[in-house]
């Protein structure tokens, strides 16, 4: 998702999202523009949670 941090930077979107994470023995957790409302679409694709730093209230 776009994200403030990095701004320049671009995503992977969800469906490479849930490529990598099903290759990997180690938790995966979802970052960059993530927030609360996020955190069910993050695990519908594999993720074990979000990392997020402005979107915590």
């Amino acid at each position: 998702m776009p994200t403030p941090s990095h701004p320049q930077a671009a995503g992977i979107g969800w469906h490479r999202f849930a490529q990598l994470g099903e290759r990997s023995p180690l938790p995966l957790y979802a970052l960059g523009g993530m927030q609360p409302a996020l955190l069910a679409e993050a695990c519908s694709h594999g993720a074990h949670g979000i990392a997020m730093l402005r979107g915590w209230h």
